[in-house]
């Protein structure tokens, strides 16, 4: 697989996330429009459990969002790909598999575990 495909592949995951994000935001507009009246107490509390859940999934989708557009600013500046602490390119069965690696194989092994 090329660079160029790599890169190309960035902007098939914005789009998807983009699309992933739109629904939850539309998931959270409906479950507070259902889910206004009120009800009982165990019905209030899962109710907010659930938007919470629904919350929670859309700032995932957010962070993810802020690094691939990272990621296409890498690729806009012919940076995509190149490991940011050895500067060396990573191998593209790595940016296949994991298309927002910042680090090759060799330094992301030194870093310590998150």
């Amino acid at each position: 697989m090329t660079h160029d495909q790599l890169s190309k592949n960035l902007y098939i995951l914005q789009n998807n996330i983009n699309t992933e994000l739109q629904a939850k935001k539309f998931d959270i507009a409906k479950h507070r429009e259902e889910n206004g009246s009120g009800g009982d107490e165990v019905d209030v509390a899962n109710s907010i459990n659930d938007l919470n859940r629904i919350i929670s999934d859309a700032n995932k989708l957010k962070v993810k969002q802020r690094q691939i557009q990272a990621a296409i600013g890498r690729a806009e500046h012919g940076e995509y790909g190149l490991c940011i602490e050895c500067g060396e390119q990573i191998p593209a069965g790595r940016l296949l598999s994991l298309p927002l690696a910042l680090r090759c194989v060799d330094c992301e092994s030194l870093q310590p575990y998150r």
